[in-house]
């Protein structure tokens, strides 16, 4: 992880909140990645699309 993470609780497809985290891909490759967390456990990360990051994140849930 790079630069400066940023979290955001939304409802899963269950209705149950979880923490998502978005950051910038291992060795500063510019790749937009993200993790959840149910309260228990993280998930594996994801690399949710082909955008690429020159700073850090930001997440909003409406």
């Amino acid at each position: 992880m790079s630069k400066s993470p940023t979290a955001v609780v939304a409802p899963d497809n269950q209705g149950n909140d979880r923490l998502i985290v978005f950051y910038q891909g291992y060795r500063k490759n510019g790749s937009l990645c993200s993790t959840t967390f149910d309260g228990t456990t993280w998930s594996e990360y994801r690399k949710p699309s082909e955008n690429y990051l020159t700073g850090s994140p930001s997440a909003v849930y409406r």
